[in-house]
């Protein structure tokens, strides 16, 4: 039984809002007429913010939660769609799993509603639990065979991993209660963890060489009916592509997507989306033409006082 966790697929959902959206509406998106300032979570003030994601996958099997404490501050304030989600950010990260912790921090820039850029930065602990593909598997090689990793020749390592990420996001406008959401992302990671040649990389489930680059791209499509004030129903389809550039091993998955907003809940400050991911492999190594399945959770709340009346 393999274990690695699942890809940032949470983090993209909840990017579909424009950026720095917030949990009263999306309606003024880039594709609406009229601006709002909704620059930081649904405010046009400096806001702390903080989001929790948990993520579960099968096949393979693995699990993964998602921390994110940081300060929004609106970046350009005049009115306009293209400048309502204009902000910038910055925190402290942390993606953790059974076999794995991923502890550091994030900057980000809307300078655009429709455009954000992102920089992270983690140290990267891994371990063995005793289950086959769980833990540091090291290769000899970027290319050699990856197909069994049994829980024997799984250890420990350390190392750190350098994110830089650029989304592109936009809602259309369809009819009443009904609009297009659409994002591509495109996410350049440097790795180095191991003291291995190469080794196999859990979170993302391909093999890499020590000091290693991985470029991803992940779009959505997503077609959005406002059901209430506080809740949207969303369904679609993804393109997940990996490719790590020293062996030029690549990965596709293409699955549909289910999600949905819940605004307000569970706290008057905060917004909860589930999301629920079917697909299959049409590039894989080892799973080609087999089924994916991801499910999860993320809640992202405001962390800030009260202003003062």
């Amino acid at each position: 039984m393999r274990f690695p966790s699942a890809p940032l697929l949470a983090g993209l959902l909840l990017a579909l809002a424009p950026a720095g959206g917030g949990a009263d509406d999306l309606q003024a998106s880039p594709g609406s007429a009229a601006g709002t300032g909704r620059h930081c979570f649904g405010e046009a003030r400096p806001r702390w913010l903080g989001a929790v994601t948990l993520i579960g996958e099968a096949n393979p099997i693995g699990m993964e939660v998602q921390l994110q404490a940081g300060r929004c501050l609106p970046l350009i304030t005049t009115p306009g769609a293209l400048f309502d989600y204009t902000n910038f950010q910055y925190g402290l990260a942390a993606y953790l799993a059974p076999v794995y912790a991923m502890p550091g921090a994030f900057v980000s820039i809307a300078p655009l509603s429709v455009i954000e850029l992102r920089a992270e930065a983690e140290y990267v602990g891994q371990w063995p639990v005793g289950l086959d593909g769980a833990g540091y598997f090291p290769l000899s090689s970027a290319e050699a065979p990856w197909d069994t990793l049994p829980a024997a020749a799984a250890t420990t390592a350390q190392g750190y991993t350098a994110n830089f990420t650029a989304n592109l996001q936009a809602e259309i406008p369809l009819a009443a209660r009904w609009s297009l959401l659409a994002l591509d992302s495109a996410s350049w990671q440097f790795w180095q963890l191991g003291d291995a040649p190469a080794y196999y990389n859990t979170r993302y489930d391909l093999p890499m060489a020590r000091r290693d680059w991985i470029l991803k791209n992940t779009a959505l499509v997503l077609v959005n009916h406002d059901l209430s004030e506080r809740l949207k129903l969303r369904g679609g389809v993804t393109l997940d592509q990996s490719w790590v550039t020293g062996s030029g091993y690549r990965q596709d998955v293409v699955a549909a997507l289910l999600t949905g907003v819940i605004a307000r809940w569970p706290g008057p400050a905060s917004e909860t989306q589930p999301f629920l991911r079917l697909g299959g492999y049409t590039r894989h190594e080892n799973r080609q033409g087999q089924l994916q399945l991801f499910v999860g959770v993320g809640t992202t709340f405001d962390l800030s006082p009260a202003p003062a009346r």
